[in-house]
């Protein structure tokens, strides 16, 4: 087994686990970033599968084209309930030279950027607290 890893990201108060990816369509013909990686928070209090940012989700990989036929909701810390919009698409990691088909998710002036359980409980992931640092294992 493989071990990936990344430093706990400081834009975070206290430092928060991350995995740098990026994100595609089920194409792969669109992609952001289109250069580099963007940070995914790991957040076990969110239980869907991979949320972004509407504006990424509606136009920059445009997948309003590829829109599942389900019906899901994001419930806030405040306890108001929201309509999710799911799609399929790839999760790139590319310092582990993964690509995973799962769901992307996001909600009308969505900004976070976060893996749920329902994506992380299918990988081996460590939280090494003391050294602030998210490891990825993969074969």
């Amino acid at each position: 087994m493989n071990k990936f890893c990344w430093n706990y990201s400081k834009n975070f108060d206290p430092p928060a686990p991350i995995i740098e990816v990026v994100f595609l369509t089920p194409d792969e013909k669109l992609s952001f970033p289109h250069i580099g990686t963007i940070p995914l928070l790991v957040d076990s209090g969110y239980d869907g599968y991979v949320l972004i940012p509407d504006k990424v989700f509606n136009w920059s990989l445009n997948l309003n084209l590829y829109l599942a036929p389900v019906k899901a909701y994001v419930e806030h810390p405040t306890g108001i309930k929201e309509p999710l919009k799911v799609s399929r698409g790839i999760v790139q990691i590319p310092k582990a030279k993964l690509k995973i088909l799962t769901f992307l998710e996001t909600y009308e002036n969505c900004e976070e950027t976060l893996a749920g359980r329902s994506f992380l409980n299918q990988y081996k992931i460590l939280l090494n607290g003391p050294e602030e640092e998210t490891c990825f294992l993969a074969r």
